[in-house]
């Protein structure tokens, strides 16, 4: 990827962040990088197109920070807190009507962005869960189709505005209670004595 598409893509997503796709025009995208819309158009055919490839984008960046976690985390408590910073940081500041417009006027992007989350939240989630039976943080009796199926459940219930709302309350402290409450359910003795002492030096 050039360094000039990166740049419109970051530029395109910190507006989508801030106020929702619908509203934003490739004017406004170009207004703000400073560049001509002809510049954009080198890289991109229309703004479907731009919205479809900065949502893969965001993608590829989380996967990138959770892959990093998953190679230097201390153990599987730790990577479930560290993978929830990533997502977090990446998506605390996205705008609350960003899935709503997706749905409804990019279908596809939606369906991509669908997909792209199962399987990146299954995956890991099926690793970790082995990783804190082998190391004896999680219970050795677990069923890891049907936790990671109820996981990543709660994840979808996050992202649903209508279903539940999280005015008032800030994305990364409600991820981290939701963490909090899968961690407690499927931890070993083990496993809960080191999130209590964790939890206190947080």
């Amino acid at each position: 990827m050039e360094e000039q598409e990166l740049q419109i893509l970051e530029g395109a997503l910190g507006l989508y962040f801030k106020f929702g796709i619908k509203s934003v025009t490739m004017d406004d995208v170009a207004s703000n990088l400073g560049i001509s819309k002809k510049t954009i158009y080198r890289f991109f055919t229309n703004k479907a197109e731009l919205v479809h490839k900065s949502s893969a984008h965001v993608i590829s960046r989380i996967q990138e920070g959770m892959m990093q976690v998953s190679h230097h985390s201390q153990n599987a408590i730790d990577e479930l807190f560290e993978m929830d910073n990533v997502v977090s940081n990446a998506l605390k500041v996205h705008h609350p009507a960003i899935n709503y417009q997706l749905k409804k006027y990019y279908s596809k992007t939606f369906e991509m962005v669908n997909k792209a989350r199962r399987e990146m939240v299954m995956t890991f989630t099926h690793r970790n869960l082995e990783k804190g039976i082998a190391e004896g943080f999680y219970r050795e009796d677990l069923q890891i189709e049907i936790i990671k199926q109820l996981y990543y459940s709660r994840v979808l219930l996050m992202a649903d505005d209508d279903s539940f709302p999280l005015e008032g309350c800030p994305i990364e402290i409600f991820s981290q209670e939701n963490l909090i409450y899968h961690i407690r359910g499927i931890a070993s003795p083990q496993g809960i004595t080191y999130l209590e002492q964790k939890l206190k030096k947080s």
